[in-house]
């Protein structure tokens, strides 16, 4: 306590500097959710409002879900969507909607049960008139087709190489496979029936419509999305297919830090193999807000490195090939000539161009039903993405909420522009050296300027900060964060403004204290010379207490004793004010108050004398003074004066006084002219010693009497 009594600003500097060196290595969860408050604020600051012009979206939204059916649709309708865009020769179209099982209708199983059990019959050498001897119905059929559903979740365990023996064609052109999926029997090429069926089931399967719009448009990119289960990823070998979406060059030792994946969810088999690019959409939120500012630009997923979807529809869109791709560990990811700088772990800070809605966005509806021109989506990057509710849900940004298509739509402008916002790997250093920079100052330049100064100095510290912290991000594209000094920087200056005023009052109160100690006795003073009014401007600033309210009314009582009502009602009325219950204040006031309205006084501050004893009739049961002297009671009464019998309280001596009043009757000069020979009367008779002459012990005079 004496420490902090006498340097302050010193113990509370160092105490500042000390909490936040350890917020700076161990984090502190308020700060950072803060900071990312900053960086919100900073990228609105930044924003441009202006999106990229050659990347449009085409939304899946309430209005094409309300008019063409309720989700999902039949993959032919998507497959009419895309034809309608590709007529406009895009650059690049991405469809994201994972489309990892098959669809599968009544009408196709019903077909496939009815071509099986006709092939059967073949087989067989039956005439379709003939009952078969074991008639084989549609849920026999159905049993012993393959699930079309195994296979395109998979796994560590899982044998990729039978992803998808499913009864659908491939849409690669591959002759080998029937509708079915079963190899081509001969019997199908020459029953003209049955392959009256194959081809009805072939304009019934919505996934062979959706393959073959891919392939014709051969420019789409499709999502996957990446799991890990939270052991170790296996070695294995990944699905043959998934291979030439992987980026092309790795430079980066294995042990680099890097999400990684055992599991995938990827597109059926005619879609893979048909699509233009793959890339994973796994989003990457802050655990602070729960806000997405970032997105991984590559997973592993057994010794391969895909690409994220945005950066896979940024490769098409600059026509770059598998081969002309690849990722530096903790520095960034080529796309041919494009380099796209990352964090340590993988990750990239997304430029937002604006909120919401900043994207043209057409809708799916109107464009299936030729409302829009396929120009508009000539060498632009098309993003097909589900808007509507329930489909998917908004995701929470810097700039506010929005769809997932939209936030993919501003990764892809980051891209593309090449302005990405970078974090430099000296950023921790940088705050490291700001710590100390503004505890230094807290602890030792605050303390020692005047309070204006320091208030300056904080406000101009606080506003470079701050300032320079927004002219990197909005100019120059580098996040470096001052948000730990700026909180040190206020918290300090509070502190030690606080300090200081404590230490200040502290200061005061002893002050205050002696102060009220030596105006305590100087009033002491005053009233035992008589000199009662000094003595009530003393009283008077001091702090009323028990002892102070004695010492009061002790004032007031010599007040009446001198007869002077007035101010011994102000003095009563003074102590009323701290404790209307102090003693018998209240009611000696209100006789004061009674008596001075009704006794009259020569030249006293009550008015002229009247002919009546005013001396003796105080009106209360205190007994008057002369000086020091208590009036008993009046001996006698002549024309210019009266005497009284008065004690000595000091040695208990009883005397006679003898007073003369001057009042206005008598001119100024005439009333010293008497004055000077009534003390020189008292002067003479003083110096002289007889038995038949009266003893003088004292002289003087109080208010109108002498």
């Amino acid at each position: 306590m004496n420490a902090f009594r006498k340097r302050p600003h010193l113990v509370v500097g160092l105490l500042v500097s000390f909490l936040f060196l350890g917020f700076h290595y161990l984090g502190f969860g308020f700060l950072d959710a803060v900071d990312k408050k900053v960086y919100d604020l900073m990228m609105h600051l930044r924003a441009s409002g202006e999106p990229n012009g050659d990347i449009v979206l085409v939304a899946i939204d309430d209005d094409s879900v309300e008019k063409l059916g309720r989700w999902p649709w039949p993959r032919s309708l998507l497959a009419r969507g895309l034809d309608k865009i590709s007529e406009g020769n895009p650059g690049v179209v991405g469809l994201s909607v994972i489309l990892s099982e098959p669809e599968v209708s009544d009408g196709l199983r019903e077909i496939d049960a009815l071509a099986e059990e006709y092939r059967n019959m073949l087989r067989r050498g039956e005439s379709p008139g003939e009952a078969p001897e074991a008639p084989a119905g549609p849920a026999d059929a159905l049993a012993a087709l393959a699930d079309p559903a195994s296979g395109n979740q998979e796994g560590d365990g899982t044998a990729e190489g039978n992803a998808n023996a499913t009864g659908h064609g491939n849409g690669d052109g591959n002759a080998e496979r029937g509708g079915d999926g079963s190899a081509a029997d001969p019997v199908e090429e020459t029953d003209p029936f049955l392959a009256r069926i194959i081809e009805a089931r072939s304009r019934l399967d919505n996934d062979a419509a959706l393959a073959d719009a891919l392939k014709r448009a051969g420019n789409v990119v499709l999502p996957v999305f990446f799991k890990s289960s939270g052991v170790a990823v296996s070695s294995g070998e990944a699905y043959t297919p998934l291979r030439r979406y992987a980026l092309g060059a790795w430079d980066g030792a294995p042990q680099s830090w890097h999400p990684r994946a055992d599991r995938i969810t990827r597109p059926i088999d005619p879609f893979l193999e048909n699509a233009a690019g793959l890339g994973h959409i796994n989003l990457l939120f802050d655990p602070e807000d729960s806000t997405y500012r970032r997105e991984y630009l590559y997973y592993e997923y057994k010794r391969l490195y895909f690409p994220s979807y945005t950066v896979a529809l940024a490769a098409r869109f600059l026509g770059q090939e598998r081969d002309q791709t690849g990722a530096r560990p903790g520095m960034g990811v080529s796309v041919g000539p494009l380099f796209i700088p990352t964090d340590p772990w993988g990750a990239t800070p997304i430029d937002f161009c604006g909120a919401d809605s900043t994207f043209k966005s057409y809708s799916f509806f109107d464009v299936v039903n030729d409302k829009i021109p396929p120009s508009v989506f000539t060498d632009k990057a098309v993003i097909v993405t589900p808007t509507a509710k329930g489909i998917q849900n908004p995701l929470a940004t810097p700039m506010g909420t929005m769809n997932v298509g939209e936030f993919s739509a501003n990764a892809l402008a980051t891209f593309l522009s090449g302005k990405s916002i970078t974090e430099p790997s000296f950023s921790l250093l940088a705050r490291l050296v700001l710590i100390l920079f503004v505890g230094l100052a807290v602890t030792f330049i605050l303390p020692k300027i005047r309070a204006a100064a320091a208030a300056g100095f904080f406000a101009v510290l606080l506003a470079a900060l701050a300032g320079a912290s927004a002219w990197l991000f909005v100019s120059k594209d580098t996040w470096l964060s001052t948000t730990y000094p700026m909180a040190m920087l206020v918290i300090g200056y509070i502190g030690v403004v606080s300090a200081q005023y404590f230490v200040t009052e502290t200061t005061r109160d002893k002050a205050v204290g002696e102060s009220a100690e030596t105006n305590r006795m100087l009033g002491v003073s005053f009233q035992s010379q008589g000199m009662l009014d000094m003595a009530f401007d003393k009283f008077r600033r001091v702090p009323v207490d028990d002892e102070l309210k004695d010492l009061l009314y002790s004032l007031g009582l010599d007040y009446e004793r001198k007869r002077q009502f007035n101010k011994a009602a102000n003095v009563y009325e003074y102590i009323e004010k701290h404790d209307p219950k102090f003693k018998d204040v209240a009611q000696r006031k209100t006789k004061l108050m009674q008596a001075s309205d009704t006794m009259v006084f020569g030249t006293g501050i009550f008015g002229p004398t009247g002919g009546d004893d005013g001396l003796m009739s105080t009106g209360t049961d205190t007994k008057p003074t002369l000086g020091r002297y208590e009036i008993l009671r009046q001996l006698g009464k002549g024309a210019m004066g009266v005497v009284y019998l008065g004690q000595d309280p000091r040695i208990n001596r009883t005397t006679a006084i003898k007073t003369v009043r001057f009042t206005d009757e008598f001119e100024e000069e005439q009333a010293a002219e008497m004055k000077a020979k009534f003390f020189r009367e008292a002067e003479s008779a003083g110096t002289l010693s007889h038995p038949h002459i009266v003893t003088i012990y004292d002289a003087g005079e109080e208010q109108d009497l002498a």
